[in-house]
């Protein structure tokens, strides 16, 4: 065989050895994603955005999300991956549809990076298997505990509806999450933008167990609540209110004068109907504490601060006993947590002075604007710091 031959054949076999690399490499545990830029942030988007397609294309249920061990999992898919790496996509490359965006490339509408993730195999099919269930964990599950949701509200008025999240209905929001607050659970909304409503239908958005499920698949939270509330005539409010936790589904309908009074009953209904005091943040996917002491005087009378740059459940956890501590403080509880923070609600408010006065005097906290989300929005706060290592 001359020379030139056995060069030839030697380049047809390593181009064959790169093909089969690359097609092992695109197996069912591995994902491109499509991101904004390579920063930490983007990055864990990656993972779950990645991991939640893992998780479905080998399980093939949608409703494995609504799982609270899946959801944990989910917010700690980074310890679930073997191996990643950055591409820069060609200048007229067209990302397919089917690759995965998140919603800074999603609202943006540019990548910058393909994101190649891969999995832990058995990691993986043990978080779609989930642990066995012994009699009493069902009796347990079937209690219904959690300590944060994500709520779907829709809110129809005179042919107008209106979903709840993002910069729509803020007050409704607001007083949500007051109510919700007093018994101790932290709410998150959906960012209601054109891919939610799409999901839940259209135009004709339509609450049913399925498509919120749907709808609920790019969000990572214990349980979800869903709640379609429309206006009576001539007077008064109407609801359906459905809460969808540990693989079950359970529905309620009330009716009330006013639409406050509707979401107290519906909120109320919502609760967990035992409480744990502790609440699955998303800080860390862990337990941590959420009250120092139970609230016991009206809402009315809370003072709300915002903390920036919480990113542990050691950090939250310092926090809570921090403020917990000072003298004249009765109640100190969790109002809502973010990626960027978590809001502290503390009673009386006329303690309000005193605790401002005293986190002040903290070297690792510093008094800052109120914040402004990403989508937008800023929380109603009565102080704000930044806490820095």
């Amino acid at each position: 065989m001359s020379l030139r031959a056995v060069i030839t054949a030697a380049l047809v076999g390593l181009n064959l050895l790169f093909v089969s690399f690359g097609a092992a490499a695109q197996d069912a545990y591995t994902v491109e994603v499509a991101v904004a830029d390579r920063s930490p942030a983007e990055q864990d988007a990656a993972y779950r955005i990645a991991m939640q397609r893992v998780l479905l294309d080998n399980a093939g249920d949608k409703t494995l999300m609504n799982r609270t061990d899946v959801r944990e999992a989910l917010a700690a898919a980074k310890t679930y991956v073997v191996q990643f790496s950055y591409r820069a996509p060609k200048t007229d490359e067209v990302i397919s549809a089917t690759t995965p965006v998140t919603d800074r490339v999603r609202s943006t509408g540019e990548a910058t990076q393909i994101m190649k993730v891969r999995f832990d195999r058995q990691g993986i099919s043990q978080v779609i298997k989930g642990k066995p269930e012994t009699a009493q964990n069902s009796d347990a599950a079937a209690a219904v505990s959690f300590r944060s949701a994500l709520v779907w509200i829709i809110i129809r008025d005179n042919g107008r509806d209106l979903l709840i999240g993002g910069s729509n209905g803020t007050k409704v929001m607001q007083r949500s999450r007051e109510i919700a607050g007093g018994s101790g659970i932290v709410l998150s909304f959906p960012a209601a933008d054109t891919m939610d409503m799409e999901a839940l239908g259209g135009e004709t958005m339509v609450l049913s167990a399925e498509a919120v499920l749907s709808a609920s698949l790019r969000y990572t939270t214990p349980a979800i609540v869903a709640a379609d509330i429309s206006r009576k005539q001539p007077v008064g409010w109407q609801s359906q209110w459905q809460r969808l936790v540990n693989n079950q589904v359970q529905s309620e309908s009330f009716e009330a004068a006013s639409l406050d009074e509707l979401l107290r009953l519906g909120l109320t209904w919502m609760a967990p109907q035992q409480s744990s005091n502790v609440v699955a943040s998303s800080i860390a996917a862990s337990s941590v504490p959420l009250s120092v002491n139970e609230p016991s005087v009206p809402l009315a009378s809370e003072s709300t601060i915002w903390f920036s740059g919480v990113q542990s459940t050691a950090d939250y956890a310092q926090l809570m006993k921090l403020v917990g501590g000072i003298e004249g403080i009765r109640a100190v509880y969790a109002k809502e947590l973010r990626d960027q923070g978590v809001m502290i609600a503390v009673q009386p408010r006329a303690a309000l002075s005193q605790v401002r006065s005293r986190l002040s005097q903290v070297a690792s906290l510093r008094e800052t604007a109120r914040p402004v989300f990403n989508d937008g929005s800023s929380p109603s706060v009565d102080v704000a710091f930044d806490f820095i290592r």
